[in-house]
């Protein structure tokens, strides 16, 4: 499957296999990482994490849930609003930035391309219905375990 998935003959399996990730999409992770961990967004979108600082994160999320020390975590979720509004901060405080990587798409359309694409990751999820962005899925998840339990035992 690897050979297959990294071929060029006939055509490619899976076109965006090992394909670089767009600046601007490492950008709305910092700012949604910013938000997560109650940091300045327009600075986490001057400076998004680096692919070896994703590793890193991975790791000190092993270690957070692990009870070791790790950056705590402030916000769980943000309404979709407030993304919006972080987003649009972040651009006007770097136009210069935001001028050259959004090449002429609308800076909304690139936040739902980025979201979808870090939802994809597992860094998101998103809750189109209730207008909720959750910054920490893995909280959400333990959160509603105890409501999804199919056991229908007494707790």
């Amino acid at each position: 499957l690897n050979e297959v998935a990294r071929g060029q003959e006939p055509r490619r399996l899976f076109p965006r296999f090992e394909a670089p990730v767009p600046m601007i999409r490492q950008r709305a992770r910092g700012v949604l990482e910013a938000m997560k961990l109650g940091r300045d967004t327009a600075a986490a979108f001057l400076k998004p994490p680096e692919p070896d600082e994703e590793e890193a994160q991975e790791e000190t999320k092993g270690a957070e849930e692990k009870g070791e020390g790790a950056d705590e975590v402030k916000r769980h979720y943000a309404t979709r609003a407030e993304v919006n509004k972080a987003w649009d901060a972040a651009l006007a405080r770097h136009p210069k930035i935001a001028q050259d990587e959004l090449a002429g798409y609308a800076a909304e359309e690139t936040l739902d391309d980025a979201l979808t694409y870090l939802e994809g990751e597992g860094a998101v999820l998103q809750s189109h219905t209730s207008g909720i962005v959750h910054l920490n899925p893995p909280w959400l998840a333990e959160t509603v375990k105890p409501l999804a339990d199919h056991r229908l035992r007494e707790g």
